[in-house]
């Protein structure tokens, strides 16, 4: 009954309109009164899209094909996949031909690929090696997509497409002097040993027939940059996966030459990554040519590099780090690309230092002064303090005044010292007031904490001061004023004046050794209810005219031969209570 009804209105279509065929029409054989069809809402992950080799990016160009397929259980067969064209007037994905796909009851499951011609599909690829032209960067920018949903009320299925290979942009960034000035013409740039006998290659392959190196297929490289310029730019789309040791990278001609660019650690330890975008620059001489660094970013993305590796240093900015293989090479754009948008930075491995940072007017050329200046300026412009992770540099002696306080605001907040670290010098952290130490037990051959080491800091809670510990100096923690307890190694046997000074929330101190010196003013300002002398085998001495506050404050000692011995001492017996440790 329906069926009849159907080609009845139809007949009575065709008549209005003076029809004279007996074919079903456009809107019928295309599925547009399907209740059923499939539509599509097709976007490309992240911000910047496509190849983009000359800056531009738009999401999608105008013709682009996507292939979309309904791969649910219970998908009709010849109605399960369709092709979509992008209109650029528009900015839709509209049917390409007849075909098209529908809605099943329940949940469905859809795959998509782009490009939807050749010899794509959704599980694999075939890399054309025709990449020097903008047309065929774009066709070989493979990307796929999938969904699950019910059909929604429009019908459409929303899909995100997301780079399945690797944009690898090459830049030549210097000429050695055997040029004399006379920048050369690069000529056929292409990316070789990409066959599909490669083992580091699972998919995509290249294909076949494009251009041939030794025996393998390569891929032509597209020319950004004008060649007469000598300023020179190739991009191409490689597959994901590491290179073997003693591979080239990619080759050139160079005058009458042909130059191949190695591959470097980064290359055979690392490797391109899938939806990373990737910018290696060279320095090329007469018949050679080397990778000096790498940048890696997200495909889809105009910012700041994420990473920047050579054979001296590396940079991974999604993490702020940045590692120094070698002295003297921390420069200010470095950590500004490490940093970016964050509070945190690391800094590890080989870094140059000055003796001592005192002279705040003095410019340091070390990457340690390097840092600190930037710290400083950065924390003055954004009026926010940074967290600085040194855990893993290669210093035994913090200088001293590394992060003083003498001008600007606080520009360190929490703080990873140097596992290797075997002295703080003199202010090195002093009013820092936002400063706080966060790794005191990774600290295991400290020997030396200097005078006002951390004066006017934040260091919080409870502390243990490392075993290797035998110089506190004079104000080490004087105010901080969030410490609330301290354990000090044996190796501390004199203690200086004014050590924990207006350590207001200060609570508890515990002691593991023998005092030798005096104390003056140690205590004075905080908030004492314990000290545990319970090491000790002989009474503290007072320094003569010491101010001194012990009534709210309970003594823990040794024995009962020491608690004797405290209560006889003109200045222990004030205290509130001294016992005997039981524990």
């Amino acid at each position: 009954m329906n069926i009849s009804y159907k080609y009845i209105m139809l007949a009575a279509a065709c008549l209005l309109t003076a029809c004279q065929s007996n074919e079903l029409s456009e809107d019928w054989t295309n599925g547009s009164q399907d209740a059923n069809i499939v539509k599509v809402n097709a976007t490309i992950a992240g911000l910047r899209t496509r190849t983009n080799a000359e800056g531009n990016g738009d999401q999608w160009t105008d013709g682009d094909k996507i292939r979309i397929t309904n791969v649910s259980a219970n998908a009709i067969a010849g109605k399960e996949k369709v092709t979509f064209i992008y209109d650029g007037n528009s900015k839709t994905f509209t049917q390409d031909g007849k075909d098209y796909a529908v809605w099943v009851d329940g949940e469905n499951t859809f795959e998509a690929y782009y490009p939807s011609g050749g010899m794509a599909y959704y599980a694999k690829f075939v890399l054309g090696g025709d990449q020097d032209n903008l047309e065929g960067l774009r066709k070989n920018d493979w990307m796929t997509a999938t969904a699950t949903a019910t059909k929604p009320g429009d019908n459409c299925v929303n899909l995100t497409f997301e780079h399945q290979l690797s944009k690898v942009t090459v830049k030549i960034t210097k000429y050695n002097d055997q040029f004399d000035g006379q920048l050369p013409i690069i000529e056929n740039p292409y990316f070789p040993n990409l066959s599909n006998d490669d083992n580091r290659i699972s998919h995509p392959y290249v294909a076949g027939e494009y251009y041939k190196d030794d025996n393998y297929s390569v891929v032509k490289a597209y020319i950004v940059a004008d060649a007469q310029k000598g300023k020179h730019s190739f991009t191409g789309i490689l597959p994901p996966g590491k290179y073997q040791e003693g591979e080239a990278f990619m080759k050139f001609g160079l005058g009458s030459e042909k130059v191949s660019v190695p591959v470097n650690t980064f290359l055979t330890e690392t490797g391109l990554e899938k939806g990373k975008a990737y910018t290696f620059n060279l320095t090329v001489g007469k018949n050679k040519a080397s990778i000096s660094s790498v940048e890696v970013n997200d495909w889809t993305k105009h910012d700041l590099p994420s990473a920047i590796v050579d054979e001296t240093f590396a940079i991974d900015a999604a993490n702020h780090t940045i590692t120094l293989n070698k002295e003297g090479l921390l420069t200010e754009d470095m950590i500004k690309t490490a940093l970016g948008n964050g509070h945190t930075l690391k800094v590890s491995g080989k870094i140059s230092l000055a003796d001592s940072y005192a002279d705040n007017n003095t410019t340091y050329t070390d990457d340690l002064g390097t840092l600190r200046k930037y710290l400083q300026d950065y924390a003055k412009q954004n009026n926010t303090p940074i967290n600085l992770d040194l855990s893993d540099a290669e210093i035994t002696n913090l200088p001293d005044f590394t992060c003083d306080h003498s001008s600007g605001n606080s520009y360190v907040g929490e703080v990873k010292l140097p596992k290797t670290i075997e002295k703080i010098g003199k202010n090195c952290f002093s009013a820092q007031s936002v400063c706080k130490i966060t790794n005191w037990d990774e600290l295991t051959s400290l020997k030396e904490i200097g005078r006002n080491a951390f004066w006017s800091n934040i260091n919080k809670g409870d502390i243990t001061l490392p075993s290797t510990l035998t110089t506190l100096g004079e104000s080490a923690f004087e105010r901080n004023s969030e410490l609330t307890g301290i354990v000090i190694p044996a190796g501390v046997t004199v203690f200086s004046s004014y050590t924990f000074r207006d350590c207001s929330a200060l609570t508890n101190i515990t002691y593991k050794g023998d005092m030798t010196g005096t104390i003056n003013s140690l205590f004075d300002g905080t908030a004492l209810v314990t000290i545990d002398l319970s090491a000790c085998t002989s009474v503290p001495k007072w320094e003569p005219g010491t101010s001194y506050d012990l009534s709210g404050v309970t003594v823990y000692v040794k024995d009962a031969d020491m608690k004797s011995a405290f209560e006889a001492n003109k200045v222990w017996k004030t205290a509130n209570a001294i016992k005997v440790k039981t524990e």
